[in-house]
């Protein structure tokens, strides 16, 4: 970005400042120019070059929103990805591993009317189940993640970053008194990153020391995303911080924004699946 386009676009930004907080339409504007004349240059450091503003800001993610709204090819999305996770196609083989019971026999009937020709190969326990597909023995694993009383499941949530296994699919079982619901997670190595219509983004992140949980989401809303459910993960190598694992509700246009937003404004990130909830 050559220095007059830098220096035009800060004065309109300081200029725009009451049309900011009014919520006008001109200062939007001015940071799809922004978003114009920064094509293919890193987001951060473009926002940087003409603003003041931290990037856990509104203004950021609507800058991330601008540049990379609607974006839905995987090989431009696994550019955007905030760590270096694997992007693979949806595997060929069919096996899949789990512990069975009558929950996540419902599970393996769900996911198969999505992807047709699964075999279930029985396992021992959940994490013999991680290992058969770790080890590339079965291509798909089926975990019990969330369930509607205890929310998020921290011992599963563990193990799916133990084996760097990815979730493809979800599907909320209910328990048989009817009373609470029990969400299954289809994983598999590697992202699927076709963004989705309607779908979910779950990650695994730590914020910086100066960053609130609460600034941070309320920035990340304008990339188009919302926080749909929000869990604490303690840290294993020390006691006085915790990671956050946050599944965000997403569409076609905010995928690709999310992404942006989520590698420059956290400590660390992991992108633990991109998927669709299925019917039982």
């Amino acid at each position: 970005m050559n220095a007059e386009i830098r220096r035009i676009l800060r004065r309109n930004l300081e200029e725009l400042e009451p049309s900011r907080r009014a919520g006008e339409a001109l200062y939007e504007g001015t940071l799809a120019e922004l978003a114009k004349f920064a094509s293919g240059d890193d987001p951060a450091a473009a926002f940087r070059e003409i603003s003041d503003m931290p990037l856990c800001s509104a203004e950021f993610a609507r800058f991330c929103r601008m540049t990379a709204g609607g974006i839905t090819d995987p090989l431009i999305l696994a550019k955007f990805l905030p760590d270096q996770s694997a992007a693979e196609d949806i595997p060929s083989d069919t096996r899949t591993a789990y512990l069975r019971n009558a929950y996540t026999d419902r599970a393996f009937a769900a996911f198969s009317r999505e992807i047709h020709r699964l075999s279930a190969q029985y396992q021992t326990s959940f994490s013999a189940g991680c290992e058969e597909v770790y080890y590339g023995r079965c291509s798909y694993c089926i975990l019990p993640i969330r369930n509607s009383e205890d929310g998020t499941l921290s011992s599963f949530t563990r193990m799916i970053t133990k084996y760097d296994l990815k979730i493809a699919r979800v599907c909320d079982i209910t328990t048989q008194d009817g009373d609470s619901t029990m969400r299954y997670a289809l994983l598999r190595r590697g992202l699927d990153l076709h963004a989705p219509q309607d779908g979910f983004l779950q990650t695994t992140l730590l914020l910086p020391g100066a960053v609130s949980i609460g600034t941070f989401l309320h920035a990340a809303e304008y990339t188009g995303a919302s926080a749909e459910n929000i869990a604490t993960i303690p840290l294993q190598y020390t006691s006085d911080r915790t990671s956050l694992n946050i599944t965000f509700r997403i569409n076609r246009e905010s995928t690709a924004p999310l992404l942006l937003f989520l590698g420059a404004v956290t400590e660390s990130c992991t992108t633990d699946g991109i998927y669709t909830l299925h019917g039982a």
